[in-house]
């Protein structure tokens, strides 16, 4: 079993986004992204993927399939 702690991966980006590695194997992809007050992720997909997000600190908008979520 592996246990992550996450505040140990929180931290203020030195520039726009910062990505710290969880775990990764050949079927699982765990990261935290850290991103900077106001800054925006560049638009982009996981076709073949299934994700999971949580926001922990802040406030958020996705969009997914043309429908935005705060």
């Amino acid at each position: 079993m592996n246990k992550f702690i996450f505040n140990d991966y929180f931290h203020e980006p030195e520039g726009k986004i910062a990505k710290r590695m969880l775990f990764k194997s050949d079927n699982v992809i765990a990261f935290i992204l850290n991103i900077a007050k106001g800054e925006i992720l560049p638009g982009h997909t996981h076709l073949e993927s299934t994700l999971f997000l949580q926001v922990m600190v802040g406030n958020a908008k996705v969009v997914t399939d043309s429908n935005e979520t705060s």
